[in-house]
């Protein structure tokens, strides 16, 4: 149980913290909050890696701590060697462009239960982290990167455990736009990815689907997936549409929106092209009707979205 309340609680207490040595300190308790999650026998060699991923990107912030210290007493502000480290770091332990590797073959061996939490909640505070310590240059590469190589490594892949991890690293150049905007947003943001995620992750884990080629997959999990792409009019086409008027109405570059709208489209493209080859299968029919009750569930989370994109551009 105490586990669960370290995960859970460790991101808004690491979003509010301004020392260093206390953030590193609550980012090494959450690790090994996570890590005892993976403690089980099919896991443990990716639990090992995991730990070593993390303990090297720690190892990075302890550097630059002890850097700071050495210049400066001061722990608040930091020089540009030792922001590039901590740059570097946060974008180990969140999984982005271009340190993304290590995150597949450690995903697919996961349960769905510990792939939801990986996939978010491990993701939200070093995300957070990261907005804080880039220097607007910086963002602008890890964002172009980030959608860059999300989308592309999608079109290889039909796994569906490694396609939410490579469409995870795409979000997060979108996180990472809307914490540019203000931390209500960024939160706003995480909260729809997180909602999505849990809907898929949660009909995975019933019907143990590890293929989207597969004959049996319903359409519920269809529509889910597919909104997690950001298929309009579906719930997560909402927070991309409002990071776009955000940028349209800033100084923020503007080849990085061109970039990120191609790659949506090439995201979305992935998709039908997968889930219409499926409908032309006629075997396909009966099987993925079974599932009524939870394709009207999403459905209405989905659809729920038109109502919200009028509301919320007066909350944000």
């Amino acid at each position: 149980m105490s586990k669960w309340i370290t995960i859970l609680v460790s991101p808004p207490i690491l979003m509010t913290s301004k020392n260093w040595l206390f953030i590193w300190s609550i980012l090494e308790i959450n690790t090994f909050a996570f890590i005892s999650l993976m403690n089980k026998k099919n896991e443990s060699e990716e639990m090992m890696k995991y730990f070593l991923i993390q303990s090297m990107a720690s190892m990075m912030i302890i550097l630059a701590m002890s850097m700071k210290m050495f210049t400066e007493s001061s722990m608040s502000m930091f020089s540009w060697d030792t922001s590039i480290l901590l740059v570097f770091s946060m974008i180990i332990k969140s999984g982005a462009a271009p340190t993304y590797q290590w995150m597949p073959p450690i995903i697919r061996k996961m349960s769905w239960q510990n792939t939801l939490i990986f996939l978010s909640l491990q993701k939200m505070a070093p995300t957070f982290l990261l907005l804080k310590t880039s220097s607007l240059m910086m963002m602008n590469i890890i964002i172009n990167l980030s959608i860059l190589m999300g989308t592309i490594l999608q079109l290889m892949t039909l796994n569906l455990k490694t396609l939410m991890t490579y469409s995870s690293i795409s979000h997060m150049s979108w996180m990472l736009l809307s914490g540019e905007k203000s931390t209500k947003m960024f939160m706003f943001y995480f909260l729809i990815y997180s909602t999505i995620l849990a809907m898929i992750t949660n009909e995975c884990s019933k019907t143990n689907i590890k293929y989207l080629s597969k004959e049996n997959i319903s359409k519920s999990l269809m529509m889910n997936v597919m909104s997690f792409s950001g298929i309009p009019p579906l719930l997560g086409f909402m927070p991309k549409w409002l990071i776009l008027m955000f940028i349209t109405e800033s100084k923020f570059n503007k080849m990085t929106m061109l970039l990120m709208i191609m790659m949506s489209c090439v995201n979305i493209f992935i998709y039908f092209r997968i889930f219409y080859l499926k409908m032309l299968n006629k075997q396909n029919t009966k099987k993925s009707l079974n599932n009524s009750k939870l394709f009207t569930m999403s459905s209405n989370i989905n659809m729920v979205s038109f109502l919200m994109l009028i509301s919320t551009p007066m909350l944000l």
